[in-house]
C-alpha cells in the first residue's frame, strides 16, 4: 500500500547539501557577511547544529541590529509561526525562498522603505514575469516576516503596508469573473459525457460535483464510509490536498488530509436521486474494473474516486478530463453544423461549484440553505461570487414581471360596475 505524507528529515532545505562522502553540509553567513559551513553525519545531527547557529544569531542580532537582513527576520518568523496547516506553511516557505531569499531578503532591515518593496514587486512582474496574483502570494508571506521586525522594534512601521495597492488594481482589472454554465451548457456537457464510450467513466464524478457543489478536494477525499446509501447522506468532514514542491529544492509532491476550508465546511448533504445514482454507477465501475484502493493518506484510505493505479484522482487530472470532453464535444458539434453557436466554453472543476450555486438560486432555494450546502459562512461570498444571474434566468424573471404588469393594466382598464 502506497503512503503519501510529509517527511521532514529526508528533504534538503535551503543551503543544505548532501556530500559525496555521505555527510551533509549547511552554509550560513554571519553578521559580518562572512560565509561559514557546518557538517553532520546525518540530517538530524545537521539540523541540531543549525538550530544552535540560529540561536546564536539571535543573540548577535540584538548587538548588531543595523546588520540584520530581511532573511534574518525570516529565520525568526519560521521559528515563531504557528496556527496554520502544514501544507500552507510549506507553501509559505517555498514562496519566500523561491522569490525573496536571494533578492530582497539580502537587504538590511533598517532603512528598508516602502519604495524598496514596491520596486521589488514591480521587478517580480517586469523581470521575472510573475503574474500579479503570484506577487500577491509573495506579499502575504513578506508582510508577515516584516511585521516581526516591527513587533521587535527594529523598524517603526511595516514597509510592505499598502505596497500591493496598485498591483491589486491590476489584478481586479485583468481578472475575469468565473461564469457558471448555463442550463443548456450543463445539459449538453453531461449528456455528451454520459453517452460517450470514451468518457462515460467520468460521468459519476462530474455529476456529483455539479449536483452537490462540493469542492474538488472534498469530493476526492470521500471514502465509502463517508456516504450512507441507505439514508442517502454525504458526510463532509475533511478535504484532500496535494502539495507540489520544486524538485530543484529536494521537495516532492505529497497528499495530506485537512479539515474543510471553513468551519461551516463540516456538513451533511442529502443526495438527490441523480447523485445517488451516480454513486451507484461509480461502485459498479469499480467492481467492473476490479479496482481497489492501494494508497492511504495518514489513517485515511478506501477512497471512492481512483485512477487506474488505485490511487486518488487529482484536481489537475479532472481539469484535463474536462478540457478533453469540451474539445471533443465542440468538434462533434461543429462537424454537424459549422455555424453552430451551441458550443461549450472552456471551464474548470471550480466552475461546477459556481454552477450548482446558480442552479440553487434559480430554483429559489433559501440563502441559508445555499450557504449550508456550500459550506459557507459569508453571505456576501454567496451572493456576489458564487451566484450568477444567467441570461435565460433573467428572461424568465422578466417574463414573470411582464405578466404581472399586464395583469395590473388589465385590472386598471377593467370597466367599473355602476
Amino acid at each position: 500500500m502506497l503512503t503519501y505524507r510529509n517527511e521532514g528529515f529526508n528533504r534538503l532545505r535551503k543551503r543544505e547539501q548532501a556530500r559525496t562522502d555521505g555527510r551533509y553540509s549547511f552554509r550560513w553567513t554571519d553578521m559580518n557577511g562572512k560565509r561559514h559551513y557546518i557538517y553532520g553525519r546525518t540530517l538530524e545531527e545537521l539540523r541540531w547544529k543549525e538550530k544552535e547557529i540560529e540561536e546564536q544569531l539571535g543573540i548577535d542580532r540584538k548587538r548588531n541590529y543595523w546588520r540584520i537582513t530581511v532573511n534574518d527576520i525570516y529565520v525568526l518568523w519560521k521559528q515563531l509561526k504557528r496556527g496554520i496547516r502544514n501544507n500552507t506553511m510549506d507553501n509559505y516557505i517555498y514562496i519566500y525562498e523561491k522569490y525573496v531569499y536571494d533578492d530582497l531578503g539580502m537587504e538590511h532591515i533598517v532603512g528598508l522603505e516602502k519604495s524598496d518593496i514596491r520596486r521589488f514587486y514591480n521587478r517580480l512582474v517586469d523581470v521575472r514575469g510573475l503574474k500579479a496574483n503570484t506577487v500577491d502570494d509573495v506579499h502575504t508571506v513578506l508582510h508577515q516576516v516584516l511585521q516581526i521586525a516591527v513587533d521587535d522594534g527594529y523598524i517603526r512601521t511595516n514597509p510592505s503596508d499598502c505596497a500591493m495597492k496598485e498591483l491589486k488594481k491590476e489584478i481586479a482589472y485583468n481578472s475575469r469573473k468565473v461564469r457558471a454554465l448555463t442550463v443548456n451548457e450543463q445539459v449538453n456537457f453531461m449528456n455528451f459525457m454520459k453517452n460517450s464510450e470514451l468518457y462515460s467513466h467520468w460521468y459519476p464524478i462530474f455529476a456529483i460535483l455539479l449536483n452537490t457543489g462540493l469542492r474538488s478536494g472534498e469530493l476526492l477525499g470521500l471514502r465509502w464510509c463517508d456516504i450512507d446509501m441507505d439514508k442517502r447522506i454525504i458526510d463532509i468532514n475533511h478535504t484532500l490536498v496535494r502539495c507540489d514542491k520544486s524538485s530543484d529544492r529536494g521537495r516532492k509532491s505529497y497528499y495530506d488530509i485537512n479539515p474543510p476550508k471553513t468551519s461551516a465546511g463540516i456538513r451533511k448533504l442529502p443526495m438527490t436521486e441523480l447523485v445517488y445514482d451516480a454513486f451507484k454507477i461509480q461502485k459498479e465501475l469499480r467492481l467492473q474494473d476490479k479496482l481497489e484502493c492501494k494508497m492511504s493518506v495518514g489513517e485515511y484510505t478506501d477512497f471512492i474516486f481512483l485512477n487506474k493505479l488505485g490511487c486518488v484522482q487529482s484536481n489537475a487530472t479532472l481539469n484535463k478530463a474536462i478540457d478533453r470532453i469540451v474539445r471533443d464535444y465542440n468538434k462533434a458539434e461543429q462537424e454537424l453544423n459549422p455555424e453552430s453557436m451551441n458550443l461549450l466554453p472552456h471551464f474548470s472543476c471550480h466552475v461546477l461549484r459556481h454552477t450548482f450555486a446558480t442552479r440553487m438560486n434559480e430554483a429559489k432555494c433559501g440563502l441559508r440553505t445555499r450557504m449550508a450546502a456550500l459550506g459557507q459562512t459569508d453571505i456576501m461570498t454567496n451572493m456576489q461570487i458564487y451566484t450568477d444571474i444567467t441570461e435565460e434566468y433573467m428572461k424568465e424573471e422578466f417574463a414573470t414581471y411582464e405578466q404581472l404588469i399586464k395583469r395590473m393594466e388589465e385590472s386598471l382598464n377593467k370597466p367599473t360596475e355602476t
